[in-house]
């Protein structure tokens, strides 16, 4: 099964960074004022990865134009931190937008841009050369929880199998040269996807469409799926300061708080376990949201 490929365009946004804008949704990838700074003020400064040490845990609904990866992982390194990356889309762009896109990036954060092309090709085999279409491509964690590092030299025996599976059983994996940063890509809908996270994801940044075309990924299902993946001192972050979407959150079990957004947006939402990993922000009453939940869900 081949892999849907989004038909889009390259864009310059407020900041002079470059973003994708999705011809066929309508739809901007990123912050039209400003994409990189939308993507670090959210995503990396709104999860707090920079005050932690050893391994960084991030699951990411939304890979889009890689660039969350691309800034998460040049911090890691800066940081002497080990990267564990784990993104969920299940349309990802092929890797010749993403190697254009990625030209504009800052020069520290070209180097992972070889890694966010690799598991985009992987998610559509048939796009890979025929000498490096291989068992060892993809992992199946459909049947098992085992971590995808134990089992991305899968069973398959031949290279029909691997162009011919399913992408939603499948995961695309690539590493750094010097193993610090690990990066993979399930390309299925997150409804579909098993990702083993004992321990939880320190972040979780959920970045997808907005509701108008993905309403699915902001409804109170897609938050307890993500409750169930985040660690107890893990913080989720997005865009979105909908009252709507706040609901959702408190009925899957997320405590509340906002900040300030970048340039273009009043505020972001985060959300945790518990109030306590929260406490550097703004608080917001969970009974607020809980009686607005009880109305919608």
């Amino acid at each position: 099964m081949k892999t849907k490929r989004p038909l889009v365009g390259l864009v310059e946004t407020g900041d002079g960074s470059w973003s994708l804008y999705h011809e066929e949704l309508g739809v901007h990838y990123r912050s039209q004022h400003g994409a990189f700074t939308e993507s670090r003020h959210v995503f990396l400064e709104g999860c707090r990865l920079a005050s932690r040490g050893g391994v960084w845990r991030v699951l990411e609904l939304g890979f889009g134009g890689g660039i969350n990866f691309l800034h998460t992982a040049a911090m890691a390194r800066a940081c002497g931190a080990s990267l564990e990356y784990r993104t969920i889309d299940w349309a990802p762009v092929a890797p010749a937008i993403l190697q254009a896109l990625h030209q504009h990036a800052p020069p520290e954060m070209r180097p992972f841009s070889a890694l966010a092309q690799e598991v985009t090709a992987q998610a559509d085999p048939s796009e890979l050369p025929a000498h490096t279409r291989s068992p060892q491509t993809y992992a199946s964690d459909t049947t098992t929880q085992a971590d995808p590092l134990q089992t991305h030299h899968s069973d398959l025996s031949t290279d029909h199998a691997a162009t011919q599976a399913d992408p939603s059983d499948l995961i695309a994996y690539a590493e750094s040269p010097q193993g610090d940063i690990r990066l993979w890509l399930y390309p299925t809908p997150w409804q579909n996807a098993a990702i083993p996270l004992p321990s939880g994801a320190h972040a979780i940044y959920h970045d997808p469409f907005g509701p108008r075309v993905n309403p699915e990924a902001w409804g109170a299902d897609c938050f307890a799926w993500m409750r169930q993946h985040i660690a107890d001192d893990g913080i989720l972050a997005t865009y979105s300061a909908a009252s709507h979407v706040r609901a959702a959150l408190v009925a899957a079990g997320f405590a509340l708080a906002t900040t300030a957004g970048p340039v273009g947006k009043r505020e972001i939402t985060l959300a945790a376990v518990d109030h306590s990993v929260l406490s550097m922000y703004t608080l917001l009453s969970t009974e607020r949201y809980r009686q607005k939940a009880l109305a919608l869900f």
